[in-house]
């Protein structure tokens, strides 16, 4: 048949997807009312769709279909019902959302941190669709049951329309990143930590928010800006690293519980590296986009992306680095945070 179970179930997830891309960048827009009206029509077409799913595909394929593993019927159940309870949290999330700054911008941040969090589970649900439950259908069912699902799903779905996405014929124009995120004063930058724990919760705050400052340029459609932040964090931490092992070349495998220290550290490092070098490439490359559908959704993607290099980074601040700098003596760590700010300057790090 020319339409096949398998190409209804991806069409219909790159419709949720755009949808939900473009209550994102509505978002971003302030437009706070036309970004309502796209979630919520998102939200009743994937509700719509799960109940299709429970209706039209689970029951032939439990009653027909001998699952491999990793395709059972229960997987499919549970995950529409944590997409669902996710969906409720999201409603109270935007009923909380700040009309002012620096807070409007802040809540964004972690919302949209949410909202790739909730499209990669999406995706995982419909991947599991579409390489286990519509392959096992087509291949079980006869050429009339399929059409007959095909067009009642088809039928359903057209009683919630997705509304017409508000994509532009040019890529979006940069707009003025306000006043209270430009970089503040640091006092405490050359006062002397009580010890190593101090002087890690210091680096691993500048660290979140010159990464925070990179998401406020992308926020406010500023990829130049946003690119720069990056590039000058993944400065920063390379001159982290640099005095990492400059001090401390000698500790590593001596201290408790770190054996190997060395290659752990330098495998965290390379892969932090990788990860910002593709990010600020990604960033750039979003001037290369002809339209502003186009920009938009690989804006979306660039979001998702972000949310995977800012977990790496944290991982290495708050888990492989602390357990190193949090044990080595009080003179060490004052040692290394003198060769700290001789190779890497406050102005450097603040890109001030």
């Amino acid at each position: 048949m020319p339409d096949t179970l398998s190409l209804l179930v991806k069409t219909r997830w790159e419709e949720l997807l755009e949808a939900l891309a473009a209550h994102q960048a509505l978002l971003a827009l302030g437009d706070d009312d036309a970004a309502q009206t796209t979630y919520e029509r998102f939200r009743a077409r994937l509700l719509r769709w799960f109940y299709l799913e429970a209706v039209w595909l689970l029951p032939p394929y439990a009653e027909r279909i001998r699952p491999r593993p990793g395709g059972q019927a229960s997987y499919f159940q549970t995950e529409t019902r944590t997409a669902t309870a996710n969906l409720a949290v999201f409603d109270r999330k935007l009923e909380l959302l700040p009309p002012e700054e620096p807070a409007r911008s802040r809540f964004l941040v972690a919302y949209f941190a949410d909202l790739s969090a909730f499209r990669d589970y999406l995706e995982h649900h419909f991947l599991r669709l579409l390489h286990h439950l519509s392959p096992a259908l087509e291949a079980e069912l006869q050429e009339e049951e399929l059409r007959f699902l095909h067009h009642h799903i088809e039928e359903a779905l057209w009683d919630v329309p997705l509304p017409a996405l508000p994509w532009s014929a040019h890529p979006p124009k940069a707009r003025p990143v306000p006043p209270a995120f430009q970089t503040p004063e640091l006092s405490w930058w050359w006062e002397t930590p009580l010890d190593g724990s101090q002087l890690r919760e210091r680096i691993q705050l500048e660290a979140q928010e010159s990464f925070f400052r990179f998401q406020v340029g992308l926020l406010y459609q500023d990829a130049q800006r946003a690119q720069e932040e990056l590039l000058a964090l993944l400065e920063a931490l390379r001159r982290l690293f640099a005095a990492n092992h400059a001090e401390w070349d000698d500790f590593y495998d001596s201290l408790p519980g770190f054996r190997n220290g060395r290659s752990l550290l330098e495998g965290h490092e390379r892969r932090i590296e990788e990860l910002l070098l593709a990010l600020a490439h990604a960033t750039a490359s979003l001037s290369a986009c002809p339209d502003g559908r186009s920009w938009w959704l690989a804006w979306t993607e660039l979001w998702d992306r972000s949310q995977l290099t800012h977990y790496v980074m944290r991982f290495y601040l708050e888990r492989s680095w602390a357990a190193l700098i949090e044990q080595v003596p009080r003179k060490a760590a004052l040692s290394w945070q003198t060769t700290f700010r001789r190779l890497h300057p406050a102005a450097r790090w603040l890109n001030t």
